[in-house]
This record gives C-alpha cells, sequence and structure tokens, in this order.
C-alpha cells in the first residue's frame, strides 16, 4: 500500500500524518478527480436565478407593474436565493479542498453573482443604521412649504423633523439678488434639468398697473383655477390653489415629483419662490409617498436642485 492509497474520511495518509486530498494528489504526483462538486453545480444554478429574481422585481416596480409589497416580496425570495447560492458556494470549495474534485471556477461564478445581488441589500442595511431616520427633509424647518400632494396622501405632519437640521447643515434656505418672477422660472428649469416632474404651478403674478381717473394704480391679479385632488380612496375633490398656498402676489409655487433611481419609489417636491428685501428666497421641500426612511433620497434631490439652481443664478450674473 502506497502512502497515498489509504483513505480515511476523505483524507489521505502520508509518511508526515493527514492531509487534504488535493495536497496529498499533487505532492504525489496525481491528477485530481474529474468528478464535479455537487454543490458548486447547484451554486452556479442559483445564484443567477437569485439575481434575476431581484432584477426583475426592481424593474416590475419601477415601471409600475407591481405594488410596493408584491416587490418587497419578489426581493425577499431573490435575496434568498443569493444567499443559498452563498452557502452552496463556500461549502463546493471545502469539497474541493478536502475531495480534490472540479468545480472551483463554478463556485467563485456562482459567489461573485450571489455577492453582488446582496450588495444593495447590504446598503440598504448600513443607510438604515446610519441614515437619520426622517422621510422628508426642508429648507425651512419653522416655515415649510406646504404641498397638494399632502392632502392628497394624507401626510398631516408634513413630515418634518427638527433633527434633520443636525443630519444635514447643508439644507437652507437660499437667498438670491433677483426679483421673484425671475428667480422662479431659473428654479423651474433648474428643476426639470435634475429629472423632477412638475405637475402643478402657481407663477408669481406680476401685477399690471392701471391709471384710474383718481390718479391710483390698481393691482389686477388673475383668478387661481382650482386643482383637482386624487385621494387615497380614489375620490376627487377641488379646492382653490390661492386659499391653499398664499393670497399674496409675490409668491410662486411649483409642486413636482421625481423617482429614486433605481426602484422608482415616487417622492413628492415643492419649490417655494418668495420677494424678499434683498431679492428673493427659494425654498424646497422633498417628503416620502411611503415609509418612514428615505435612506437620504431626499435630502440629495434637495442638493441637487439647490446646487443646479445656484449654478443657473451664478451663470446669469457672469453673463
Amino acid at each position: 500500500m502506497s502512502a497515498v492509497d489509504f483513505e480515511y474520511n476523505g483524507f489521505k495518509k502520508s509518511r508526515s500524518g493527514y492531509q487534504g486530498a488535493s495536497f496529498a494528489r499533487i505532492s504525489a504526483g496525481q491528477q485530481a478527480r474529474e468528478d464535479v462538486s455537487r454543490s458548486a453545480i447547484w451554486a452556479r444554478k442559483t445564484a443567477p436565478l437569485g439575481f434575476a429574481t431581484v432584477a426583475l422585481g426592481a424593474l416590475l416596480h419601477r415601471f409600475g407593474f407591481i405594488p410596493v409589497d408584491e416587490m418587497l416580496a419578489v426581493l425577499g425570495a431573490g435575496a434568498l436565493l443569493a444567499l443559498a447560492g452563498v452557502g452552496m458556494s463556500l461549502n463546493s470549495f471545502l469539497d474541493i479542498w478536502q475531495l480534490g474534485v472540479r468545480g472551483f471556477f463554478r463556485a467563485a461564478v456562482a459567489l461573485t453573482i450571489s455577492l453582488v445581488t446582496l450588495a444593495p441589500f447590504a446598503l440598504v442595511v448600513v443607510g438604515l443604521l446610519y441614515l437619520p431616520k426622517v422621510s422628508g427633509v426642508t429648507t425651512s424647518v419653522d416655515d415649510p412649504p406646504l404641498m397638494l400632494a399632502d392632502i392628497a396622501f394624507g401626510r398631516v405632519d408634513q413630515q418634518v423633523l427638527t433633527d434633520q437640521q443636525a443630519a444635514y447643515p447643508g439644507i437652507h434656505t437660499q437667498e438670491f439678488p433677483l426679483p421673484a418672477p425671475q428667480v422662479y422660472d431659473l428654479a423651474r428649469g433648474a428643476a426639470e434639468r435634475t429629472g423632477l416632474n412638475i405637475s402643478f404651478e402657481l407663477p408669481p403674478i406680476v401685477a399690471s398697473r392701471i391709471t384710474e381717473v383718481e390718479g391710483e394704480s390698481v393691482a389686477k391679479t388673475p383668478a387661481p383655477r382650482a386643482k383637482p385632488i386624487v385621494l387615497r380612496d380614489g375620490s376627487v375633490m377641488r379646492r382653490t390653489v390661492a386659499k391653499f398656498y398664499t393670497e399674496a402676489s409675490d409668491v410662486g409655487v411649483f409642486e413636482a415629483s421625481g423617482k429614486t433611481p433605481v426602484l422608482g419609489f415616487i417622492d413628492d417636491v415643492v419649490v417655494r419662490v418668495r420677494a424678499s428685501i434683498k431679492g428673493s428666497t427659494v425654498d424646497v421641500r422633498s417628503a416620502s409617498r411611503i415609509g418612514d426612511h428615505d435612506l437620504g433620497a431626499n435630502a440629495r434631490r434637495v442638493q441637487a436642485f439647490q446646487r443646479e439652481l445656484d449654478l443657473t443664478v451664478k451663470a446669469l450674473s457672469v453673463n
């Protein structure tokens, strides 16, 4: 009997003691076994299935084919398949080391695919642990802009948390030395360039002055149109826009919506432009429609809008 012929529980015995089968065969100059690890085979089949399930769930929700609860169920199934792929890949590595079977490349590919599938879930967990638990941000905590979507989606408390100031100190009211109508047009363009879909707008009313017989000037303001609001139960209500926001002619407001990049969650955005002593101020508020944790999406959206508006105003002043 040679030094590598004796086998005990998957190990070969050599003169120096028990060693892994692969190492023993290499040291003895023998070739590895030709059979493939069954764990590697199943891992290579399971890992792509988990990735496809997660991708399918995200795409179906982003394009509006399935609601949030169904999407979460599909994503959960995909995550479980990816975890199974990780487990089978690790088990196949153990089989390769102990038994000398083939399948390392299959197991490595399966492990890579599974880890890529699980990476977004890991990022979500990190965000839940380290990002502030807010579902909306605003540039004015004391006087946040209101939006018609608050009524439509039942946001009673305006989704404003005082700890957002400590979490996002760079989000504050912007002020520009330009008249409100001009800043309103610039803000509207900045919103469109940052990917916001404007659904309603009430520009600042520029009063037209007519000289009367007595010599006094009279400001004429057009009557606002009623805005239909669809409630959660599907019913439709109508409300006078000017009474909801303000009757002052030096205030302009427009509402928009934006989608998160991957899953397509819809967030509501309102931009308010008001005349001030130095020119005009711009306040922004972004709020999620579902959930109590936005993973920083609303803050990133507001910051992107403010950067775009600031660059637009600076480019205008240079020209």
